[in-house]
């Protein structure tokens, strides 16, 4: 797990078989994508960041404008970016809405998107300059209106104050003030520093950053998108699929190359296999470990294939705000940590698809990894130790404990081999697989004991450190922190502590200090990427940062 982001890339694409320009992989779901823009001045770069793993695989051939790019997705409760992560990261989030930035892993650190120019003259301002002569999707009530620099501030405004909203750290943590001095002008005077500023879920968030006009802020969940990106929404069937058509007054002329993009909502991962086998759609991600042993085999120089470490991870994680929760006691925190075979989990849930890490911090997150000796004793597997724990704390063993996770294949299988060793002390617990688009519901309604899950992470330490702060970084996925001052308090220093070298140290700290008192949210492993992609797709860039437009892909006949 020390290896730097560099090396692993290599390794992985080794083993995969595959080498050369033609490689084309990138983590995410499946409809991710970014393009080009103004690299960040190296001022801005945030500290530790993991080596370069971001490039694009450039066709040596002159781009083919024209076709239609099929993914997959899953179903969707609404079609509100601001509420709904899927919708921010992997549909209208990146077709619809444009956005200042995206985020990179690499030495950019981030990508100008609507943005001409981005400066940072001290840690408590950022200037931003839109691209001139943008306007919004010409369609009622915003009937292709120019964009203007309030756009973003009332968008700020309105994910501040809106409830439930997924990615709120930077509005409700962060930011003082939004002002537009004039059409073109928009400055963020901020509330303190941050060290994590152009990351994937601060000013890089697909559902925390989206441009939306402000006529439609009263209709996100059920209307037409609206917005200015690259793309616009054509079709946006719940349950049945998307369809986007390429937005002719887009900022970037001549992109993007392709013409259409489809998503269609396919499950199932046999079903998703059979689509991708038939040319149905173009890139396939969440294969199972059978699948990516025998579908690259397969289909030869038809598809390109890479396995790569997530910047997430499968976690679970107890509710920690219900006085009746047994969780709130340590002994049996505790007792869950020497329950669980981390090991087994990954290799019959995900067969072997992943990587044991350290402590709280997924292992693609190099620079953070704290050294094993400091960590192996909490995690051997002790079950006698645990009903001793369990007896001591007055654990009630008759009730039934509803273990939430998702129908997805991998957390549910997961959940079913967790409840598993649990019910080797003697707890009785019921694995409740909810649908996908059902998880945010039961989140934000807070209706659930304990869960498996798989926290989505960026390129720095952000995300995992906020999921073990009592505030988390969403109104939506948190209550699952140990509710711990002192522990609030650190993750707190470490967020405005610019200094690349100290960030570490109080990340490193951090999690050790969670580790000791065995926290809520406990990291099991991290799950690779498991993505192919037809052959046909070219400029596809690689990067494990979601939320990218990737506008500079085009097909090939």
């Amino acid at each position: 797990t020390q290896r730097t982001m560099k090396r692993r890339k290599a390794l992985g694409l080794a083993a995969s078989g595959l080498t050369g320009a033609a490689l084309l992989a990138a983590c995410g779901d499946d409809d991710g994508a970014t393009g080009g823009g103004t690299s960040a001045p190296a001022a801005t770069t945030a500290p530790g960041a993991p080596a370069a793993t971001a490039d694009t695989s450039v066709s040596e051939d002159t781009p083919q404008p024209g076709g239609r790019f099929a993914s997959t997705t899953r179903a969707q409760e609404n079609l509100d970016v601001v509420h709904n992560w899927s919708e921010g990261f992997t549909l209208s989030g990146i077709h619809t809405y444009d956005r200042p930035i995206t985020a990179r892993e690499d030495e950019r650190r981030f990508v100008l998107e609507a943005m001409e120019t981005l400066e940072q003259p001290d840690d408590l301002t950022v200037i931003m300059k839109l691209k001139p002569g943008q306007t919004f999707h010409d369609l009622a009530p915003v009937n292709g209106r120019p964009l203007v620099a309030a756009d973003i501030v009332a968008t700020q405004e309105y994910i501040r104050d809106a409830e439930d909203a997924f990615d709120k750290t930077f509005q409700r943590d962060f930011l003082e003030l939004a002002e537009a001095p004039d059409d073109l002008t928009v400055i963020y005077h901020l509330k303190k520093p941050t060290a994590y500023l152009y990351a994937e879920n601060i000013l890089g968030a697909g559902s925390g950053q989206p441009i939306v006009p402000q006529e439609t802020f009263a209709n996100l969940k059920d209307s037409k998108q609206i917005g200015s990106g690259p793309y616009i929404t054509e079709k946006a069937d719940l349950g049945i699929g998307y369809l986007y058509k390429k937005n002719p007054k887009f900022r970037e002329q001549g992109l993007p190359y392709i013409e259409e993009r489809e998503v269609k909502v396919i499950t199932d991962s046999i079903a998703k296999e059979a689509a991708f086998r038939a040319g149905q759609v173009d890139v396939w991600t969440g294969l199972t470990s059978t699948q990516a042993e025998q579908v690259p085999a397969d289909m030869g120089d038809k598809a390109t294939f890479l396995r790569r470490p997530q910047f997430g991870g499968r976690a679970w994680q107890l509710n920690m705000t219900k006085t009746e929760m047994p969780w709130r006691d340590v002994r049996v925190r505790e007792a869950l940590w020497r329950l669980t075979d981390r090991q087994q989990m990954l290799d019959l849930a995900e067969g072997g698809e992943g990587t044991i890490g350290t402590g709280l911090m997924p292992v693609s997150l190099t620079e953070y990894l704290l050294d094993a000796k400091d960590t192996d004793a909490f995690y051997v597997q002790d079950i006698e130790k645990a009903k001793q724990l369990l007896s001591a704390a007055n654990f009630d063993f008759d009730r039934e404990y509803p273990l939430f996770t998702s129908a997805s294949e991998t957390w549910r299988a997961s959940g079913q081999v967790w409840a598993n060793q649990l019910r080797k002390s003697g707890m009785n617990v019921r694995v409740d697989a909810n649908p996908a688009y059902q998880t945010f519901v039961v989140w934000a309604q807070n209706d659930w004991f304990f869960q498996i899950s798989n926290p989505p992470g960026d390129n720095t330490p952000s995300n995992y450190m906020r999921i073990q702060h009592s505030d988390s970084w969403s109104d939506v996925y948190h209550n699952f922190a140990l509710m711990d001052p002192e522990i609030d308090a650190l993750i707190e220093k470490a967020e405005v502590t610019i200094d690349a070298a100290e960030n570490t140290k109080l990340v490193k700290e951090i999690q050790l200090e969670c580790i000791k008192k065995f926290t809520s949210c406990y990291i099991v492993h991290t799950p690779n990427d498991l993505r192919i992609l037809s052959s046909r797709v070219q400029n596809y860039e690689l990067s494990l940062v979601r939320a990218l437009y990737r506008h500079e892909m085009w097909l090939k006949d």
